[in-house]
Order: structure tokens, then sequence, then C-alpha cells
């Protein structure tokens, strides 16, 4: 089966088999969302969606029944990404000083009661793009730029930090 997962303007989701007409999941949503990451664990496929409120859900697809939710921010969730390997992911928001975030994607999945998912802020303000580094396990591309500097590249390994500036022409 061949899935399509769409949001429209009045913060739906839904599912579609991409052979027939109808839905197979309808989810009317309380706030717009910006970012959908969908993936495949051996637990089964999952979508995770972050909102305008900060707010992380994840589901499972096709049927979009409701796994967790978290709240990562004050403000929108844009990116979200999920690793090579499917163990974390990556969420950044819309406010220019909040952190990113890196969740463990066990603990979205397997939600404990009482308490938050296992993550960890990166010291990274100002990321305009963000994707996981294919070769090199649990490595982070961080991509910031602010009106005075040029595009600035960070990789995040785990729990380190490295910076270098490059330019666009570098890439």
């Amino acid at each position: 089966m061949h899935l399509a997962i769409t949001m429209d303007q009045k913060k739906t989701i839904k599912v579609w088999n991409c052979q027939d007409r109808d839905a197979l999941a309808i989810l009317r949503m309380p706030e717009s969302c910006y970012g959908m990451e969908a993936y495949l664990t051996k637990d089964g496929p999952f979508l995770t969606v972050g909102d305008a409120a900060g707010n992380i859900y994840t589901f499972t697809l096709p049927g979009l029944r409701d796994v967790s939710k978290v709240t990562a921010s004050q403000y929108g969730i844009v990116f979200l990404h999920c690793s090579p390997d499917k163990k974390w992911i990556f969420a950044c928001g819309t406010y220019r000083r909040t952190l990113p975030q890196v969740f463990l994607t066990e603990s979205l999945l397997r939600p404990s009661e009482g308490s938050a998912p296992l993550s960890t802020s990166l010291p990274h303000k100002l990321c305009v793009s963000a994707c996981w580094t294919p070769k090199v396990k649990n490595r982070l591309t961080l991509m910031s730029q602010n009106n005075m500097s040029p595009l600035i590249c960070s990789f995040a390994e785990l729990f380190r930090l490295f910076w270098f500036p490059c330019f666009p022409s570098e890439f």
C-alpha cells in the first residue's frame, strides 16, 4: 500500500491510499500544522506532526490513532526530521530565539505517563534548515543565518556541537 498524507488550510490531516479516491483516515487538528514527518519503525508506520502552538503529536499510520503529544516549544514547530536509523527526531520552531531539539523517537512512540520524553536542546539559534548526515550515524547538519552574517553550518553529533562557517558557494 502506498500512502500520501496531506494537510489543508482547515487544519485537517488526511491519509490516502494512492489507489483510491476516499481518504483512509481524517483528523482535524486544534492548530495549524507546519511540519510533518512519516517514518517506518520496527513497530510500524508513524506520523509526527508539529503545530503552530509548539506541540509535537505522534500518530499511527494509516489510522491516525493518537500515540503522544509533547509541548516542545512556546512557538510553532516548522522542521521535523527523523534520523536515517529512526532513533531520533529533530524539531525546530519558528521563533528564532528558541533552540532546536532532538527527541529520542522511542520516547515519543512509548510515552511514560507523567514524564517528559527524552530530548536535548542544541545550542544553535537562528536555524533555517537541517538534515541528517546520511553516512555518519547520529549526525545533524544545521544551517543558520541572520541578516548580518553569511550562512553558518554546524554539525551536531550526539550531544557535542562543532561550528565552522561555510558559504553557499561551497555546497
